[in-house]
């Protein structure tokens, strides 16, 4: 499902980029590789410290993808999600300043916010709706981030978006192990279609059944292949999935 926002590179780098910075704040020995070693490593105070410019930075990702995502959606779901999207994002980067600069930001996102909810009401019941619905509450908790006041609604929206993605790694978790159980099979499979026609072979009576475990082999083996296939798509699909889900509960 996340991954067909294609997410995954920029998603690491963010991730690599804020544990080198919370290993620095935090001065830790060595520099966090992922999401989830800095989550385990630094203090609270450091999240909350570092958590504005990581919202900067996903939330300037996303205006990215939003084009990606509208153009598989017809116009009227497509308008209030680029236009939402576009607004929380220049909003976003706004400077605070005076209490009047502070409030024509948080007007700003809070119609950012609206436009956004109305492209989650239309994409309801759309086949592809679970990666759209999930790209708008994204921007959604992060544009709340940004607001006065808006901690508790961000809370809960970037909460919703972690849990979707820690069911996804789960879901990708459970296919690898399925994925393992069939490999074991279908080389077990593989070795006793090649023996069985090995004896064949030497029998020399049965020319069709030779033939016939050898075509098993081979498919077996090809199966094997398609299986290793799927295996490095998914295992570095896992890894990222489970640091995003880990960087948004550390900036809630």
């Amino acid at each position: 499902m996340i991954a067909e926002l294609g997410l995954a590179g920029s998603i690491v780098e963010i991730a690599k980029s804020a544990a080198t910075a919370a290993a620095k704040e935090a001065a830790a020995d060595a520099l966090s590789d992922t999401a989830a070693a800095w989550v385990r490593t630094v203090s609270v105070e450091v999240v909350g410290s570092l958590g504005g410019s990581i919202v900067g930075a996903l939330l300037k990702l996303l205006l990215n993808v939003s084009d990606k995502v509208s153009t598989k959606l017809d116009l009227i779901i497509a308008a209030p999600l680029k236009t939402g999207a576009r607004i929380v994002t220049e909003a976003s980067a706004l400077s605070g300043g005076s209490q009047a600069e502070i409030g024509f930001r948080d007007r700003l996102l809070n119609d950012g916010i609206l436009e956004l909810e109305r492209a989650w009401t239309l994409a309801d019941g759309r086949r592809s709706r679970y990666t759209e619905q999930f790209y708008i509450r994204l921007l959604q908790g992060l544009a709340a981030k940004c607001m006065t006041g808006g901690a508790g609604y961000a809370r809960v929206r970037l909460t919703e978006c972690a849990e979707e993605l820690e069911q996804e790694a789960r879901e990708i978790s459970r296919r690898l192990e399925e994925l393992a159980l069939e490999d074991r099979s279908q080389k077990e499979w593989a070795e006793q279609h090649a023996k069985m026609r090995e004896l064949y072979i030497r029998l020399g009576t049965d020319a069709r059944s030779a033939y016939s475990s050898g075509a098993a082999a081979r498919q077996c083996e090809k199966r094997c292949i398609q299986i290793a296939e799927e295996n490095s798509q998914l295992i570095p699909s896992v890894k990222w999935v489970q640091e995003f889900a880990a960087m948004l509960r550390a900036i809630q």
